[in-house]
């Protein structure tokens, strides 16, 4: 493991300030223009880290400096004096945070409203400023379906992916100022750079080198014969469904067993109301600023649609209770109750949201408990289930070119790729 790995590349920095953007550099953090991580038009800087395995990394992902110092000293150790096989060898200094949280929540933790999340936050490393973050009052029902660590460690993930990735979005930005540079179009030869460009914030907001060929447009808000399904969250995770050729990549946004609908396998989840996923784009935008509050559109058609079905009442609360209830999940054998198979093989499942996370369903006394997601409407959360290999790879090929990737607040910069080749 490379301990000088920096954020942004020399390459890359120096590009930067041939571009006109400010690269100083300060205790460790380098301050960049706020249009080199944003297609947002503004005057304002943000500190990153220099050095991506450091304190000032593990400052930014939003641990406190003291529980930094001490992650950075144990991590370097363990780089010095394990071996590889060893377990920490060769990892980034965010698995390590990570682990921390998760042991520190063993004993520290909060999942209802009573309880002092403020205290379980700071004693798993959290530090105050994030803290504050995570308990703004305006997300106090999003935040309380899921417990403190649960939010802590979503809030790390999302911190290291836009570091892990800013330096491919000046890259990518580099590669395409040169191609307009080199096109017989002069409509697409840049002007001098004296000071960050719109094409130059609008091509490092791109992330990776997959959106060369993409194009911009507001997603639709109906298409006929298709269902219209959104996903909300940060850029970095959202825009890492293309590929560079326009094809879908499912890897980073695939939620992690046990979910809702079934408790061993990775799936795909959509939910059908639009302002569900743009509270969570929200709700992660005011944990981590760096991250823009992001919502994927996708248009599903028939072929996929005409496979699911739908889940209610008593099988509603069974199977969540069952997938998300690890006890309860051993008691019955292992595996779902054989009134529940019906649903375990269903290749796409359409039913409510569960209000409670994995935390907080373990800790009550009965399915009866269990609580829907509402809207701020007041109305019920609805979500869409793609189970299975099969209906995977079957929505990579049917909804190829019918998604797009928005920030919330400039919709018709939706990132997609308008058709297969």
């Amino acid at each position: 493991m490379d301990t000088q790995t920096r954020v942004i590349s020399n390459s890359s920095l120096r590009f930067l300030y041939e571009a006109g953007n400010p690269i100083t550099i300060k205790a460790g953090f380098r301050t960049v223009s706020m249009q080199t991580i944003s297609s947002y038009s503004s005057d304002e800087t943000i500190d990153v880290p220099d050095i991506l395995n450091s304190v000032e990394s593990l400052q930014f992902c939003g641990m406190s400096t003291e529980t930094s110092n001490m992650l950075f000293q144990k991590w370097t150790l363990d780089q010095e004096t394990l071996v590889p096989g060893n377990l920490g060898h060769g990892e980034e200094i965010i698995s390590l945070a990570k682990y921390y949280v998760k042991q520190m929540s063993r004993k520290y933790n909060a999942y209802l409203e009573n309880d002092d999340w403020n205290y379980a936050l700071r004693k798993q490393g959290i530090s105050e400023t994030t803290i504050g973050r995570i308990m703004d009052p305006k997300f106090q029902y999003l935040r309380l379906s899921s417990s403190a660590s649960e939010w802590a460690l979503d809030t790390l993930s999302l911190s290291w992916e836009f570091l892990d990735g800013l330096d491919a979005r000046v890259k990518r930005s580099k590669k395409e100022l040169v191609m307009r540079s080199t096109s017989p179009d002069p409509s697409l030869i840049p002007m001098p750079a004296i000071k960050p460009s719109s094409s130059l914030s609008s091509a490092l907001h791109g992330g990776s080198s997959s959106l060369l060929l993409a194009s911009e447009a507001e997603p639709p808000k109906q298409m006929p014969g298709k269902s219209m399904f959104y996903k909300g969250g940060g850029w970095d995770r959202l825009i890492s469904i293309f590929n560079p050729d326009g094809s879908l990549n499912l890897s980073e946004i695939v939620s992690d067993p046990p979910t809702d609908f079934h408790p061993f396998f990775f799936n795909l989840y959509f939910t059908k109301q639009y302002d569900v996923a743009e509270h969570y784009a929200e709700y992660a935008g005011r944990r981590v600023p760096a991250q823009t509050p992001t919502i994927m559109t996708v248009a599903v058609p028939q072929a996929i649609m005409a496979q699911s079905r739908e889940i209610f009442g008593a099988d509603w609360r069974n199977l969540i209770w069952h997938s998300r209830n690890k006890t309860v999940l051993v008691e019955a054998g292992g595996r779902l109750p054989s009134q529940l198979s019906e649903y375990e093989e269903a290749q796409v499942l359409i039913g409510n949201i569960c209000y409670q996370g994995t935390d907080q369903i373990k800790r009550l006394k009965s399915s009866d408990e269990l609580l829907v997601l509402r809207t701020k409407r007041g109305d019920k959360g609805s979500q869409i289930m793609l189970h299975g290999m099969e209906m995977l790879d079957l929505f990579k090929k049917e909804c190829r070119g019918l998604v797009w990737v928005a920030p919330v607040a400039t919709p018709e910069k939706a990132k997609f790729f308008p058709s297969a080749p």
